[in-house]
């Protein structure tokens, strides 16, 4: 695709994208163009009116009534341009906000693992540039195009009052500005190279930024004193961008250089010949007055226009780079759906895993089966793959070799929504929002009729007093963000809120992956007992280091260096005298 033929293409997809939004936007910032156009006009012809009675018959009732209508017309276009500029503003920016919420959709809709890609993280980072704010993306484009139409119009405009003069003139003008805009245009050029070079760089500003922010950190930053080394990785990243913004804006100044230059020679140039023009008597005074004002609005406009081209440009990569992201990783139609209810089991067959771009498996060779209503732990040293297993089960990661198939279909062929429906999962890294106790655990608007079932699974999960202690009980906010008496929930507690919100999916499938670390003994000796009641005869999958918790699973599974070891009941495996009784033993020796 030549890159005419991709302006045309990215163009196009601006305009259907602002267009099945809604038209209207596009129509009144069409009259906002028109009626901007027609503005420089007034300011153009009245002066060569006055001129012309002022030096003919001065006749002071018709120098008020060019005033008068002057003003008049200048009002009346001031308004229609405010009134059209005000209906479209608000229609530009729900707009944007459309894009944002799309581009958030699509990344929901990616492969979980293309998340922690550095490349596919850069991509986004840049695509996001095109919904950031007013001044780039998708509204600047259609903002400037818009407003290159009304410089267009304006032109033609001042091109019919300079027919009178010689066509050199305009010859003159229109090589002048071929040049600026050749100028300009590799400007541009080099800092949309500079910018797609440092969108690593920038990302990176962007973590450190939210680290010097984000309370979570705020007592490891004191406590280990970390507030230097953390300036000082800042400030690195902030010269290495600076150094970048530098070079960027020298060749700017470049390029302005040579535009002030040029233009200042060519109006040297046309300003000579239209004083020759008087002095031979070719053309009036109040023409003079009329021509000097229309070349310098044309010189200024069609300079405008160059720099709206260039700007544009540089944008349409921008937004090449969000329709990109958008269109990567497309979804798949003709999925299967599911039944939540008569789901039976799930089997690793053979199934291998690595990295993206690695060579290394993660694991290897793993069949096991997965039986509807059975009680099964995972446990294994630190890296030896129960992470990774559990997101191979949940379809957040996608086989290397192998398959897994869930009642003999394989995982893969399931619409990905109806698959996670299968699944309550409590992860060990508890995130909470910054909304109602009621919200994190419902995570959907208050509802009035869920009230019962958000209060059964929160006592269920063991937060009974917390909430009773509470004066707004479950409609507590947490955190501080947006409410100054939000509270922040201590480790154990954020871990039950986890749970509760599990209970409150009511899936068929449980996976809890070490709910138990941040808890206290009395606490975690509260989930084991009741684990039965929260399970609810469910698939239940068990992640633990803590192989105490082990003995009320119906298997156990042991994983170690990416495979699995060893199968069986806690019994069995103690009889072994395997890798698990080994563990066991290690761990029992401090309780004994």
């Amino acid at each position: 695709m030549n890159i005419v033929r991709e302006l045309i293409y990215i163009t196009r997809y601006i305009f259907v994208s602002a267009y099945k939004h809604g038209s209207k936007f596009l129509v009144y910032y069409t009259l906002f163009s028109i009626t901007t156009s027609l503005l420089p006009f007034v300011f153009i012809i009245m002066p060569k009116l006055l001129i012309e009675e002022l030096m003919t018959t001065c006749r002071a009732s018709h120098l008020l009534l060019i005033i008068g209508i002057s003003s008049l017309i200048y009002t009346l276009i001031i308004m229609l341009k405010n009134y059209f500029n005000a209906k479209s503003v608000p229609c530009f920016v729900s707009f944007r906000y459309e894009l944002t919420m799309k581009h958030w959709e699509k990344t929901m809709q990616k492969e979980f693992e293309s998340l922690e890609d550095s490349e596919n993280l850069d991509l986004n980072n840049r695509a996001l540039r095109a919904v950031a704010s007013t001044g780039q993306g998708f509204e600047a484009v259609l903002k400037k195009h818009f407003e290159l139409l009304s410089n267009i119009l304006s032109i033609l405009g001042y091109g019919l009052i300079l027919s009178k003069l010689n066509f050199f003139v305009i010859i003159l003008i229109f090589l002048i500005l071929s040049l600026n805009f050749f100028v300009d245009f590799r400007a541009k050029q080099y800092d949309q190279k500079l910018n797609v070079a440092l969108s690593s760089t920038q990302r990176k500003e962007k973590y450190m930024k939210n680290i010097m922010n984000d309370f979570t950190y705020a007592k490891d930053i004191r406590l280990y004193d970390m507030a230097k080394w953390i300036r000082c990785e800042y400030e690195t990243i902030c010269n290495k961008i600076v150094s970048v913004q530098s070079q960027i804006m020298r060749r700017y100044l470049v390029s302005s250089i040579f535009t002030i230059v040029t233009n200042s020679i060519q109006l040297a140039i046309i300003n000579g010949y239209l004083i020759y023009r008087v002095i031979v008597k070719s053309i009036m005074i109040a023409d003079l007055v009329m021509f000097f004002s229309t070349i310098n609005r044309l010189i200024e406009s069609l300079g405008r226009c160059i720099q709206i081209v260039t700007e544009i440009l540089k944008e349409f990569m921008i937004i090449k780079d969000y329709k990109l992201y958008m269109d990567t990783n497309p979804i798949e139609e003709n999925k299967l759906s599911l039944d939540t209810k008569i789901i039976s089991n799930i089997k690793f067959e053979n199934v291998f895993y690595k990295y993206p771009n690695s060579n290394q498996n993660i694991l290897e060779n793993i069949s096991t089966i997965i039986e509807k209503g059975k009680r099964i732990a995972i446990v294994g040293p630190n890296g030896s793959g129960k992470t990774t297993f559990i997101k191979l089960l949940l379809k957040l990661y996608g086989v290397t070799d192998g398959a897994i198939y869930l009642d003999g279909k394989n995982i893969q062929e399931f619409i990905p929504d109806t698959y996670f429906a299968l699944f309550s999962v409590v992860f060990q890294d508890v995130k909470v929002l910054a909304f109602s106790i009621w919200e994190n655990v419902s995570l959907q608007e208050l509802n009035i009729e869920d009230k019962a079932k958000v209060i059964d699974s929160i006592f269920k999960a063991g937060l009974e007093n917390k909430i009773k202690s509470l004066p707004n009980g479950v409609y507590t906010n947490l955190l501080k963000i947006f409410d100054e008496n939000g509270i922040d929930l201590s480790g154990g507690e954020k871990q039950k809120l986890a749970i509760a919100r599990a209970l409150y999916k009511d899936a068929p499938i449980v996976i809890l992956d070490e709910p138990t670390a941040a808890l206290d003994p009395l606490a975690e000796h509260e989930i084991y007992s009741n684990f039965n009641t929260v399970a609810n005869n469910k698939t239940a999958i068990y992640v633990s280091h803590r192989l105490s918790s082990t003995r009320f699973c119906d298997s156990i599974i042991v994983f170690d260096k990416g495979t699995i070891v060893e199968c069986g009941t806690h019994s069995d495996l103690l009889e072994r005298n395997g890798l698990y009784a080994n563990m066991f033993r290690m761990q029992a020796q401090y309780f004994i």
